[in-house]
């Protein structure tokens, strides 16, 4: 079905006449004519009535219009979505995390967002580390942050920073007048833990069993605040995501002698999938507020990549001269370094995007460089980006 026809049949009701609507939609009145006969063809019946006066819809030409109408109406709200999902001035991240991720990784970086961008918005799903790797597997999720090892297929996943799991007594509480406890102390004490399904509970319980310490988990509970109150209230002991305790005055932390419990928090998204300019944009917001990146992902950002590539290309020559060159030229290109990084001080550290920073994308980024890909490039930059910009908000 051709909506330019459909137009065109509507103008023609509004305007009440052949000639004007022909004005209207900037054609010539044959054309316009033609464009009804087909329309009619399509049908199979007469959709006006031409007279001197002008034309009029028939029965069924008013049927037709009150459909066009709603179809018309329909297909410019998708054209205008389709739109606003490539730039940045509204659109929709869907997002998902576990209960550590939502509560204290994440508000901040989306505050900060929005200041820039109030007409984005986020759908956040709060969710075991297996439920959000699986939506983001799914589509239904653009971004996850989970908790490693995750094993659900097709997903691109990147380390973005380390978690300490601590130990917390209510503040007063006996254990909290020692500098450090030992192991045993923690044998058959009481308990607040994370829902047993959680990768937070699991990594406990295999940390604690390997030390041979046997806990009595007295609740489950899913979120950080609601444990740290229990434990404020109750006397039981617990252990949470040091993320959790910053501004903490019910609680207070206590070193465990021999006992080091950490997790890895990474970045999920589906293999293969471009991420939404919204998604990208939170990424770029992040890392630019966090992270010092190289002007050349600016540029690819930018949809400009042959200009991403001649900055990869000068700094990497000037990094060579550096290398192979003479004591004379090193103040003329140490000068380059800084026109292409702004920061000689960075030196080739600053190469192929923060690479060192964040692993395998960038590596990935530089390798679609050097092999000519370009569209591959933008993809690998934005999704380094994206991992770098959430590890920085670990920071």
């Amino acid at each position: 079905m051709d909506l330019n026809l459909m137009r065109s049949l509507v103008t023609v009701a509004d305007a009440g006449a052949i000639t004007e609507a022909a004005n209207r939609l900037g054609v010539t009145q044959p054309a316009l004519t033609r464009r009804i006969q087909q329309l009619e063809d399509e049908f199979g019946a007469a959709l006006l009535i031409r007279s001197r006066s002008g034309a009029e819809l028939t029965e069924l030409g008013m049927l037709v219009v009150q459909e066009a109408r709603v179809l018309i109406d329909r297909y410019d709200q998708l054209k205008s979505a389709v739109s606003t999902h490539g730039n940045l001035d509204s659109g929709t991240v869907r997002v998902g995390g576990g209960a550590t991720a939502v509560s204290f990784v994440l508000p901040e970086a989306i505050a900060r967002f929005q200041q820039q961008y109030p007409q984005v918005h986020f759908h956040v799903k709060e969710a075991s580390s297996r439920e959000v790797a699986s939506d983001v597997a799914d589509g239904r999720l653009e971004l996850g942050l989970v908790t490693q090892p995750v094993r659900t297929a097709g997903l691109d996943i990147a380390d973005v920073m380390e978690d300490h799991i601590v130990l917390v007594a209510a503040t007063g509480h006996e254990l909290t007048s020692r500098t450090a406890i030992s192991l045993p102390d923690l044998d058959g004490l009481n308990f607040v833990g994370f829902e047993g399904d959680s990768a937070i509970r699991q990594i406990v319980d295999g940390s604690l069993r390997d030390a041979g310490i046997e806990v009595n988990i007295v609740m489950e509970l899913r979120s950080i605040p609601a444990i740290l109150r229990m434990v404020a209230t109750t006397g039981n002991l617990a252990f949470v995501s040091q993320l959790g305790l910053a501004g903490q005055t019910l609680v207070q932390p206590i070193a465990v002698q021999g006992l080091n419990i950490t997790r890895r928090l990474a970045l999920a998204r589906r293999k293969g999938r471009e991420l939404s300019a919204a998604a990208v944009g939170h990424g770029r917001v992040r890392a630019d507020q966090a992270v010092e990146h190289h002007e050349a992902t600016a540029f690819v950002l930018d949809e400009d990549a042959a200009a991403g590539a001649r900055v990869v290309g000068r700094h990497a020559a000037a990094v060579a001269k550096l290398e192979g060159g003479s004591r004379r030229d090193e103040d003329a290109t140490a000068e380059e370094l800084r026109v292409v990084e702004g920061d000689s001080g960075e030196g080739a550290a600053g190469l192929d995007f923060q690479v060192a920073a964040v692993g395998q994308p960038g590596a990935a980024a530089r390798e679609s460089l050097v092999g000519g890909d370009g569209a591959r490039f933008e993809q690998d930059v934005r999704w380094a980006v994206a991992v770098q910009a959430a590890a920085a908000v670990g920071r």
